[in-house]
């Protein structure tokens, strides 16, 4: 180009020199770099690296114009859409859009730091990759980071760690005062060079740890980065078996399954079977059948034991199983729980209100299904109860492992009748 307006206009009509010198005369603006020292120390044995290569009109400013053109002054982010951690990763019911980053040479960039002859020149070289970065987060610190994108009942998005920054804190490209090369990662910044100590900012990025300080202000740090106080990461520490519950049930919720979706390809005619269908349809009969009746149940009322023995001091009824409050109150403002017996009628001849458990709904079923209608299960259990030191007793449901806990009198009133039930068998 001739003039810059013409440069403006010629947007892949600039000449490039490649450092492997292939013949492909012309470059877009934003996929080659300046003419520069530092990139071209940068860029040392990376033949995908193409500089400007074409001499300015007299009295035109380079600067403006290759910032006007988009020619790069650092190295470029290259996106692509792969490498999404997986812990990062979420449930979704519509295509994911993933936007992951990694920086333009950087494996070349290590491998002629590596090979470099002397430490001084490794080092030289890793500064410049240095001021480099620092830049690039003093702009935009997004920069770093990749985009993610992803439906389940609304639009979602989130950002993470980039493959550039995971490359950049894992590669050992840091020169250290020991004249060895390490990754960022882990290093103080005491280990590191005098040149590389003044970017604070770049330097927690990379996951530098600053210079050492004291316990509690450390702590006192790291708990206003986190937006909460000292007192809150006490409280925490103090109820970790309650935190890591809440974070799992957060995590099932994230999870949770797609709800099934079926349509009728044509609503009207389908309402026209159905309706002809129920008017064909077999009208319900009943008719009286014996059956039999445990008529000694009447005899002991556990429900209103079991809401004492169950009730905590904050008013709050907990199922032996999951030890979670009932989930939910009837309207006469009593929760709604189900009274079952720990074992079948084969265990207990008599009926005493001890052989009754506190169970929620969802336990009751499993409890049921997984112990109460297997016979090996049944027994387990009877030992079990028998031969327990404390009032809580493993249960396997399914193949989930819970604890069958108890108060202690309960424990107490159940084992007492269950040795009653044995010694009158042996009789």
């Amino acid at each position: 180009p001739n003039s810059p307006k013409e440069a403006t206009r010629s947007a892949s009509g600039f000449q490039p020199n490649s450092i492997c010198r292939v013949e492909e005369p012309y470059k877009r603006p934003g996929d080659i770099y300046r003419d520069d020292e530092e990139l071209h120390l940068y860029f040392e044995n990376f033949p995908g690296a193409w500089f400007v290569d074409e001499p300015l009109p007299d009295g035109v400013a380079s600067d403006a114009l290759w910032n006007r053109l988009g020619v790069m002054h650092r190295p470029r982010r290259i996106m692509f859409d792969g490498e999404l951690p997986q812990e990062i990763k979420r449930r979704s019911t519509r295509p994911e859009t993933v936007q992951n980053y990694k920086l333009d040479g950087f494996d070349s960039f290590i491998d002629t730091v590596k090979a470099s002859d002397s430490f001084e020149n490794r080092k030289r070289r890793s500064l410049v990759l240095w001021r480099y970065l620092t830049d690039f987060l003093r702009d935009d610190r997004s920069f770093f980071y990749g985009q993610y994108e992803w439906f389940y009942y609304s639009d979602r998005a989130m950002s993470f760690d980039s493959f550039m920054l995971t490359r950049l804190r894992q590669t050992e490209w840091i020169p250290t005062e020991d004249q060895s090369l390490e990754k960022p990662a882990g290093l103080s910044a005491t280990d590191l060079c005098m040149e590389f100590r003044d970017a604070d900012e770049l330097m927690k990025l990379l996951r530098i740890k600053a210079e050492d300080q004291t316990e509690a202000v450390k702590k006192l740090q790291h708990a206003s980065e986190l937006g909460v106080s000292l007192d809150d990461v006490e409280f925490l520490k103090s109820h970790l078996e309650d935190f890591h519950a809440w974070k799992q049930s957060r995590a099932e919720t994230a999870n949770r399954p797609t709800f099934p979706v079926r349509t009728s390809a044509d609503a009207a005619r389908r309402e026209t079977r159905v309706s002809e269908q129920w008017q064909d349809a077999v009208e319900k009969e009943y008719a009286p059948r014996e059956r039999s009746v445990r008529t000694s149940r009447t005899a002991v009322e556990p429900h209103r034991w079991l809401i004492d023995y169950y009730t905590n001091d904050d008013r709050q009824m907990i199922c032996q199983l999951c030890s979670n409050e009932m989930p939910f109150r009837k309207r006469n403002e009593e929760y709604y729980f189900v009274a079952m017996e720990a074992l079948g009628r084969e265990q207990f001849s008599r009926e005493h209100h001890a052989q009754f458990l506190t169970l929620c709904p969802v336990c009751a079923a499993k409890y049921n299904e997984f112990v109460k209608s297997d016979d090996i299960a049944l027994a387990a259990m009877k030992k079990a109860i028998i031969d327990a030191d404390e009032p809580a007793i493993d249960v396997m449901l399914g193949t989930s492992a819970e604890t069958l806990r108890f108060v202690e009198v309960h424990f107490d009133d159940l084992r007492t009748i269950l040795r009653e039930e044995i010694e009158a068998t042996c009789d």
